[in-house]
């Protein structure tokens, strides 16, 4: 039974595809490693990929971990107003949230 439950969870894991499955966190990079292109350029050495497409984008934050906090924390605060709303209210609908 749990090998059958574990492979309908690979299955549903394998349809559904977020940013995650496909990101790189470098920790620790050289400080002059700001160059999203070249980082582009470096990865592309290793990507493996049928298309052909390769790196498709690369994004270079650093030291954004008080960005990571809030985001996380917004995240948190959005699902508890959520529980305050009736059930189904489209939070992005500004207007329609205003006028509750």
């Amino acid at each position: 039974a749990f090998s059958k439950q574990r492979a309908a969870e690979v299955v549903l894991d394998e349809d559904v595809q977020t940013p995650s499955d496909y990101s790189i966190k470098v920790t620790n990079p050289p400080p002059d490693a700001t160059n999203p292109d070249e980082w582009q350029q470096f990865f592309n050495q290793y990507a493996v990929c049928d298309s052909g497409k390769g790196v498709l984008l690369v994004t270079v934050a650093l030291d954004n971990a008080k960005l990571v906090r809030a985001a996380m924390e917004r995240r948190s605060k959005m699902k508890d107003l959520a529980k305050l709303l009736p059930y189904g209210t489209d939070m992005n609908d500004r207007v329609l949230v205003m006028n509750l």
